[in-house]
């Protein structure tokens, strides 16, 4: 959960900034790295505060029917990605920041709260995928230039990628045996994200639009195919 509210933000980012270049934008080093600090600055200091607000907000209203606390939270989600990404930060990283902080808050009607959220995480993934599903054609996917350059990624992201980066960033941690490096390295499933992703660039008209994203769906594919069939439940 840790990486995945972590690379989230920083996909989204790199995704935006590189529509942005590819468009005409400011491709220099300097605007580059000024929108990086600024989406990922007001995108934390947003989300702590307002993840600070919703749940003393939550504490401190009495409402009559237990049921619309579910609502008031849900809603103060949604309220902190549109004032984040209206303030140019980034709204991804701000409603993960006010998550974390509301987790580690004691609310009222936690148990209440934890199984309504667990169960719309998972309608949403379910009508998600259904999207997704709906939007591939599979005579596109099935292109010798797609699947082959989807081959070659999934290759090289599962064998080289995932594992080096892995096995870096996990080496100052002693405590890990070899064997659950390994397991780590190799458990990295792409899910939805990658797709939603590859579909900004087809609605911001970028050239070539439709190919990244019967790639990126692929790549997806394979490594759910690869990888989760691997890991026992």
């Amino acid at each position: 959960e840790l990486e995945s509210g972590s690379n989230d933000p920083m996909a989204y980012i790199l995704t935006v900034m590189l529509i942005q270049v590819n468009l005409g934008g400011d491709s220099s080093v300097g605007g580059v790295v000024l929108t990086f600090l600024k989406q990922m600055g007001i995108g934390a200091l947003s989300g702590y505060l307002l993840g600070k607000l919703g749940a003393r907000v939550v504490n401190r209203l009495n409402i009559g029917n237990k049921s619309l606390y579910s609502v008031l939270l849900l809603a103060s989600a949604f309220f902190t990605y549109s004032f984040t990404t209206i303030a140019y930060g980034n709204g991804y990283l701000a409603v993960y920041i006010a998550g974390l902080v509301v987790g580690n808050f004691r609310i009222v009607f936690r148990n209440m709260l934890s199984t309504f959220f667990d169960s719309f995480t998972l309608l949403l993934q379910i009508i998600l995928f259904l999207l997704l599903g709906l939007m591939v054609n599979i005579d596109e996917l099935m292109q010798p230039n797609v699947y082959l350059m989807a081959l070659a990624i999934g290759a090289f992201m599962i064998i080289v990628a995932r594992p080096v980066s892995t096995l870096i960033c996990m080496a100052p941690f002693r405590q890990f045996s070899k064997r659950a490096r390994v397991y780590a390295s190799w458990v990295g499933l792409r899910g939805a994200v990658p797709i939603i992703f590859a579909l900004y660039t087809v609605t911001h008209g970028v050239e070539g639009s439709d190919y990244i994203f019967n790639v990126v769906f692929l790549v997806t594919i394979i490594s759910l195919l690869v990888q989760g069939t691997t890991v026992s439940s």
